[in-house]
């Protein structure tokens, strides 16, 4: 029988059947779709229930979830599922259009369809908050914000332009568009700023495409003046993104003010995605607040340890700043015994992957 990611997860102990399904033995699920400027969303609603009763909770605390940008791995997802497993409710937000955004990405000769992209994705998580707002079930005095990576960027604007955000915990995450786009060694994000340099300061009029695989284009060579004249380039653009550094002054001192005691950053301390310098900027705009080193990962082993390792951790510190006690955050899952060891499982999906080749 063919394994999946989540056989895997499974037989490290890293997801229960619980969290592999939607609907949970210690929460509800439901889901509901909207639209924004003509694209499609889905809203996910994870209802932490009653220890006693079994009723979804009400006027519970919230978290709203954001991950890294991909269709395959939902990493929010298993996040949700940790914090209504614990008495969170929490909301994540399925943008339809982020596979258009890596279409964008694989194809982007100019920058204006990756913007769109971006700002629609950014107004989906707006509209999703708004939609919380309405909602019985959440104590909208106790509503935090969780994102890593590019889920990390548009949370942390999301919160700074949303006071009712009152906790926030943002992973491998950065600020500044323009330097992370300039910057990034994201093998997609280095391609498509590559083919846009190649284009605008390098091709001549009659002198076809000759890279077509984002591999080549990641690795065509580009001189430092190149990438100078693409960086003021991104003028034009930067001040349309959805990015905390662009902020008012007077926006960005109310927001370290709010969060300074408040808000986590977390930085992979080998991560090429978004660098120490980008980290730093989006930790100074939130009031210097606590942050924590991973010494040993990158940006995509980052990615993994917080949601499958690290998520209790992530939710008890979300709850203290909510004011729950450690029972109302005790783990209420049963305990799960995998009918196969984790190893049986890898060799499994490495002999799979091999024979897809």
């Amino acid at each position: 029988m063919k394994k999946t990611f989540e056989d895997i997860l499974l037989g490290m102990k890293l997801m229960s059947p619980d969290e592999l399904s939607t609907q949970g033995s210690h929460f509800d699920y439901s889901f509901v779709d909207q639209m924004t400027h003509g694209q499609k969303f889905r809203i996910h609603f994870f209802q932490s229930l009653s220890r006693t009763t079994r009723q979804v909770r009400q006027k519970a605390p919230t978290v709203i979830l954001a991950s890294i940008l991909n269709q395959d791995i939902k990493l929010e997802m298993v996040l949700a599922r940790a914090f209504a497993s614990r008495g969170i409710h929490a909301v994540t937000v399925d943008t339809i259009n982020i596979k258009d955004v890596f279409t964008a990405v694989h194809r982007l000769e100019d920058l204006t369809t990756l913007i769109d992209s971006v700002n629609i994705i950014s107004r989906s998580y707006q509209k999703a908050f708004n939609w919380m707002k309405t909602k019985s079930e959440i104590d909208m005095e106790r509503v935090g914000a969780m994102g890593m990576s590019f889920g990390g960027l548009v949370l942390s604007y999301l919160t700074a332009m949303n006071p009712e955000i009152r906790a926030g915990i943002f992973a491998i995450t950065g600020s500044d568009f323009q330097d992370i786009f300039t910057h990034s060694q994201e093998p997609s994000v280095q391609a498509a700023r590559n083919r846009i340099i190649y284009n605008e300061f390098i091709r001549t009029e009659n002198q076809p495409l000759s890279f077509q695989t984002d591999f080549k284009w990641s690795q065509y060579p580009i001189t430092s003046e190149q990438r100078e004249s693409f960086r003021s380039s991104l003028d034009p653009f930067v001040y349309t993104v959805p990015d905390p550094y662009r902020l008012s002054s007077h926006v960005k001192q109310d927001l370290a003010k709010r969060c300074k005691d408040k808000a986590l950053m977390i930085f992979g301390c080998k991560d090429n995605v978004f660098t120490r310098h980008q980290n730093d900027v989006l930790w100074e705009i939130f009031g210097k607040p606590e942050r924590e080193f991973y010494e040993r990962s990158d940006h995509y082993s980052a990615g993994f340890l917080i949601p499958f390792v690290h998520a209790n951790r992530y939710v008890s510190w979300m709850g203290e700043k909510f004011g729950m006690s450690p029972f109302e955050l005790t783990s209420r899952k049963s305990e799960f015994k995998p009918s196969k060891s984790y190893y049986s499982l890898l060799r499994q999906w490495i002999k799979q992957s091999k024979e897809t080749v």
